[in-house]
């Protein structure tokens, strides 16, 4: 049933893989909360395939490697693969439910007590000191810590804080809110725009998991499996259509653009207009008919230029106008002709006023 509404709805195709890469999202959080390291390594491979068709290279690359190193520590090293099994590749640092976290979080955490008070600041220049925190300081952090758990008498809640019933009835209307935009029209559509989006982007859209897979499937291929590629060797950008990047549609031949379909459109409104005679004239102009100014933009896109034409706005080659002999009052902003008139043997604010600031603002009045 679902297979059947993605290929009919391009909405419910849009928010259906919304909802799979969300789930794919929780799927990440579970292993490292739960201490799963399977799945950990599963949702890692497949979050190496919207690494590739999203064009987050560095990510699709090493990420990958990540994983076939992972995957090989049964055979490679099998006893640090049973304490992975065991969830001490993360950390438990409190008594609450689907609380674990990785080692590198934890690690900052520690960095962050240990700087409560001040940290190594100031101690980098006494090298002995710097040592003596180096070695006492996670020692009395952990000290510390434990005498704040044995003082601490009141009951501990272990539930996890997202175990409340107003933030499950919050997720509940968010997921209606979801069902009723993918059961909306059998168009795709912009939500703040009410724009129906072109077929192109629908297409790129279907084939977006699909694409996503058969890429990430050659690079384990030809480049871990069978190494004959090297492991540098450039991806290439897919630049799929999103609605950051949807396709631009020009004429040829023309340089109205937008101005020109803009004309067109109000002519066919004001047609219609005159067909409803209890129609408000005031409403009809009050709204505009595109997010950007016609000055700024052609059809979606900013209007681009050559750096060149900034020359034709400058008359002199030495940026001096021949006005400025003409002129009859100069303005000087003297915060920055102090920095401006350079002092070079002046010991003294007088002896730089004398001989180099107002020399320098002669000099500037003479040009």
């Amino acid at each position: 049933m679902w297979a059947k509404r993605r290929s009919d709805n391009p909405m419910f195709m849009f928010w259906a893989t919304i909802m799979d890469l969300e789930l794919l999202m929780c799927r990440f959080i579970w292993p490292l909360h739960e201490g799963d390291f399977s799945l950990y390594v599963q949702v890692c491979d497949e979050l190496c395939s919207w690494f590739h068709v999203m064009d987050n290279t560095n990510y699709a690359r090493w990420l990958a490697v990540n994983v076939r190193d992972m995957v090989q520590l049964p055979q490679k090293h099998p006893q640090l693969y049973a304490e992975f099994l065991k969830r001490n590749f993360v950390v438990q640092r409190s008594a609450h439910k689907f609380s674990l976290i990785g080692k590198d979080q934890s690690h900052q955490q520690s960095n962050k007590n240990l700087q409560a008070h001040g940290g190594a600041v100031g101690l980098y220049e006494n090298h002995e000191a710097l040592i003596l925190f180096m070695l006492a300081g996670p020692d009395c952090t952990r000290s510390i810590k434990d005498f704040e758990t044995v003082l601490d008498t009141t009951t501990s809640n272990t539930a996890h804080h997202e175990e409340a019933s107003a933030l499950q009835t919050k997720f509940r209307t968010n997921v209606e809110v979801v069902e009723q935009l993918g059961n909306n029209g059998k168009e795709l559509v912009s939500l703040h725009t009410q724009e129906v989006m072109e077929e192109e982007f629908v297409t790129s859209l279907t084939q977006l998991q699909d694409l996503g897979k058969d890429l990430h499937a050659k690079f384990v291929s030809h480049t871990i499996e069978q190494a004959t590629l090297p492991i540098t060797n450039t991806l290439k950008c897919q630049k799929v259509l999103t609605f950051a990047n949807r396709p631009v549609h020009t004429k040829k031949g023309t340089k109205l653009g937008s101005a020109q379909r803009n004309s067109s459109l109000i002519i066919k409104l004001f047609l219609s207009f005159q067909s409803r005679p209890d129609a408000d004239i005031e409403e009809f102009f009050r709204y505009e008919n595109q997010r950007e100014p016609l000055s700024l933009s052609n059809l979606g896109s900013l209007r681009s230029g050559n750096k060149s034409d900034i020359l034709v706005c400058l008359e002199a080659p030495n940026c001096h106008s021949d006005a400025t002999n003409a002129a009859t009052l100069v303005v000087l902003d003297m915060a920055a002709v102090v920095h401006m008139a350079r002092s070079t043997s002046a010991h003294t604010f007088r002896d730089f006023v004398s001989h180099h600031l107002v020399p320098f603002v002669h000099k500037s009045l003479q040009l």
